[in-house]
């Protein structure tokens, strides 16, 4: 596909990093020219140093054959105007980053009568994923199919886990609770191992699991992981993610106090959010954060704009014995260095970004057997969890899964039909209209018949 990306900041890039590596023919535009250097020399792809709502830069850009086009500058205004003017010349579908709260209300207003496809709000994607991880909070990473109707949750193995030391094939034997598992990082190993019946896992293992909600929470209470239920939560930084996570909690039933430095931001804060506490002060202070009760919160969210205070915050809170912390880190090197030294739920609205992107884009390619609905890249990017709807004619339906020739290194997560959660055993089919949850290490699948060898 020929895809253009307007603004080359975090979001961008990380767009163009995830989209670069599928195939696609990939354009850049950011009015900052050493910008676009560095991108197209790292990507090895085109770019354009020019404003992306002018005609000409977007006609030098491609949109006038654009399959797509994705705007992600800084300005809502200006990624809607790019998303306009891209359609008026000739661009099939353009997707827009929207961050305030007002503009992305009217979302659908947007669709519908000024063409834009679809609209994408990094923020208010990073405060759903840190609300599911404060509902499931023994879980280390929390992502949902099906419109919620299955959980993939990993999860870090202790030494006494009924999971450990017994073939997969044999949980059903000691657990009440249905799940499976589809996925395990091991310590000291780069690549994740998707597992057959005969693996065992160990422990420190951090595991991936699927299962219905409810199955979830049976299974965690089961093997005695749901230690605590949160009830207040602390954040630290009063932007975006802040406000969204906090409308979020407050309609859960947490307590929410948030620490914010600026003063006028404050006001703004406690204007829109009257049910929470808003503090006028520095997050990044110890001394502050023991005078607001640091040790009897339930959680604490590093939601500065740095990721590096985000990580010092985080640490002192495990230090001082919060119970579950969540950390915003942007960076990928510091995100693999916070996870090394025990940060191990982190946020990143960059990598949710790109994730949606990549789903839409897989979603729209020309298959008949099936369309993409979702992806989420787990296991640090070694692995990929994919939502398919499978469609009628497609030569993965109608056969048992035991008659399959599957490829190597791939699991069947789930089966969704006529509302209904199966997670299959050999004699079980795929039937037209099935939602169908795959996990497997081989990359770039974007059709349910790509699981057959």
């Amino acid at each position: 596909m020929k895809i253009i990306i307007v603004g080359c900041g975090k979001v961008g890039e990380a767009i163009a990093d995830a989209l670069c590596s599928e195939g696609h023919d990939i354009s850049v535009i950011d009015s900052d020219n050493s910008v676009i250097e560095r991108i197209a020399y790292a990507y090895d792809l085109k770019g354009i140093c020019g404003n992306g709502i002018i005609q000409s830069v977007l006609r030098d850009a491609g949109a006038a054959s654009a399959d797509l086009l994705i705007a992600t500058s800084f300005s809502d205004e200006t990624n809607l105007l790019s998303c306009i003017v891209a359609k008026a010349l000739g661009t099939k579908r353009c997707i827009a980053r929207i961050r305030d709260p007002e503009q992305n209300s009217q979302a659908f207003f947007l669709s519908q009568k000024l063409g834009i496809t679809m609209t994408v709000n990094p923020e208010l994607l990073a405060s759903r994923e840190i609300a599911r991880l404060l509902l499931m909070p023994s879980a280390i990473e929390v992502n949902t199919f099906a419109r919620g109707r299955i959980d993939l949750v990993q999860i870090k193995l202790c030494e006494n886990s009924k999971i450990c030391g017994r073939p997969l094939s044999q949980l059903s034997s000691v657990l009440k609770s249905k799940i499976l598992v589809c996925a395990i990082q091991r310590p000291g190993m780069t690549e994740a191992i998707i597992p057959t019946g005969n693996s065992v896992a160990m422990p420190g293992d951090k595991v991936y699991i699927t299962a219905t909600h409810k199955e979830m929470r049976s299974f965690f209470r089961e093997v005695g992981l749901e230690t605590h239920k949160i009830k207040n939560v602390m954040i630290v930084g009063g932007g975006k993610i802040s406000y969204y996570l906090a409308l979020i909690l407050q309609n859960s039933g947490f307590d929410v106090k948030i620490i914010e430095r600026d003063r006028d931001k404050c006001y703004e804060l406690a204007n829109e959010l009257p049910k929470a506490t808003i503090i006028n002060a520095d997050g990044s202070d110890q001394k502050v954060l023991e005078e607001e009760g640091l040790t009897k919160c339930d959680s604490l969210v590093a939601l500065t704009g740095l990721d590096e205070d985000n990580t010092i915050i985080s640490m002192y809170a495990r230090m001082r014995g919060v119970g579950k912390v969540i950390t915003k880190i942007n960076k990928s090197e510091l995100k693999m260095m916070a996870e090394s030294v025990g940060l191990e739920s982190v946020v990143s609205p960059k990598e949710l970004t790109a994730e949606i992107m990549l789903s839409y884009v897989r979603g729209i390619q020309d298959t008949k057997s099936s369309t993409v609905r979702t992806v989420y890249r787990v296991a640090d990017d070694e692995a990929e969890a994919l939502e398919f709807l499978a469609e009628a004619g497609g030569r993965a339906l109608n056969t048992p899964l035991m008659n399959m020739k599957l490829k190597k290194n791939l699991l069947i997560g789930g089966i969704i039909r006529q509302g209904k959660v199966i997670f299959p055993g050999g004699s079980d089919s795929i039937l037209p209209g099935d939602i169908v949850i795959v996990v497997t290490t081989n990359r770039f699948i974007s059709e349910l018949d790509e699981i057959l060898e």
